[in-house]
């Protein structure tokens, strides 16, 4: 098995971001590590409950490690750009919890079904991540590295088992997805179609919404969309939307592409709201890829359809499971 975490420690040194062998690096990237076991081992020592997954307690103390932990990742990763008033936006505070309450779900399905890691398996796993590898791995180096960062091996073992117990966990539950021809030519299709779209751009965001109010009263009278817009002293324009399109003056492209993609042949859209403009559009013709094109580029799209189908059902399984759980959280210890 080749959990989360090499592949995401793999993807930063293949980045060229990695320049010297570091556990720190482990410190912020892999979570879990040095906190609270499943089940509240409370190896991290006290602080009060902010929240329970059925009998696991999350502790703040665990929370607040992990917590610094993430933020640091996010100063790392943009350096002077970095700014509190970020993390407050991304709500970051729910983030970091809910990951430790999924967390604590996983752990206790994969329990519930005898799934474990054995010894055997966590020191291989140890030895192949990408920061011991690269320069060989030696009982020495590992304990030394651990000790610089604070850490004991039973600390770093007890977290990164219990995340690949999760890892398999998820393994188990994305192996039995599977993609049907259909699917891989519907997400194909959506991907590679060409749409030749008639729109109108909303500058006056505050007027936007009773302006496409007038246009939906035309329109499901039975009046043109186009009649309907110039009638309103609106300006129509056409582009083409698809695969390389430019998109070239639209100030949303990627809102305007999205809202055609969603739209069938003829049908006219809700009024698409954007931080800079507000628009209205009617697809007006579709042209779909050629069988034969298809045909060459199906196996890899056929991976694209599958992994896709797999994050979702993986994440809807989760969902499923949280709802199932018994979860209190602390709202008010967590500030808000």
């Amino acid at each position: 098995m080749i959990s989360a975490f090499r592949r995401k420690l793999g993807t930063w040194i293949l980045g060229g971001i990695i320049a010297v062998v570091s556990v720190g690096l482990l410190v912020y990237l892999l979570p879990g590590y040095g906190g609270t076991g499943a089940g509240g081992s409370g190896r991290i020592g006290g602080g009060f409950v902010i929240a329970t997954v059925g009998p696991d307690k999350i502790l703040y103390d665990e929370f607040s490690q992990q917590y610094t932990r993430v933020m640091g990742q996010y100063r790392r990763m943009l350096g002077e750009k970095f700014d509190e008033k970020l993390l407050e936006a991304l709500n970051l505070k729910t983030q970091v919890l809910e990951s430790l309450v999924t967390q604590r779900v996983l752990l206790q399905r994969a329990r519930a079904l005898g799934i474990t890691v054995t010894p055997q398996e966590l020191a291989a796993e140890i030895k192949a991540l990408p920061v011991f590898a690269q320069r060989g791995f030696s009982k020495q180096d590992y304990v030394y590295f651990l000790r610089q960062n604070g850490m004991t091996p039973e600390m770093f073992e007890d977290g990164f088992q219990r995340d690949l117990v999760v890892q398999k966990m998820e393994d188990l539950i994305k192996a039995g997805v599977k993609v049907a021809d259909a699917e891989v030519r519907e997400i194909y299709d959506r991907e590679r179609q060409q749409l030749a779209v008639e729109y109108v751009e909303l500058t006056d965001l505050a007027k936007a919404k009773e302006t496409a109010d007038k246009l939906a009263v035309a329109t499901s009278e039975g009046k043109e969309f186009k009649a309907a817009a110039q009638a309103a002293g609106l300006a129509v324009k056409v582009v083409t939307v698809g695969r390389d399109a430019k998109l070239e003056g639209v100030k949303e492209p990627a809102a305007l592409q999205q809202a055609a993609a969603a739209l069938k042949v003829g049908q006219v859209s809700s009024l698409v709201q954007g931080a800079a403009a507000a628009y209205l559009l009617r697809v007006v013709d579709r042209k779909l890829p050629a069988d034969a094109e298809f045909e060459k580029d199906k196996p890899a799209f056929r991976r694209l359809a599958l992994g896709r189908k797999r994050e979702m059902v993986f994440q809807e399984w989760v969902r499923e499971a949280r709802r199932e759980a018994k979860v209190v959280v602390d709202r008010q210890a967590l500030g808000g």
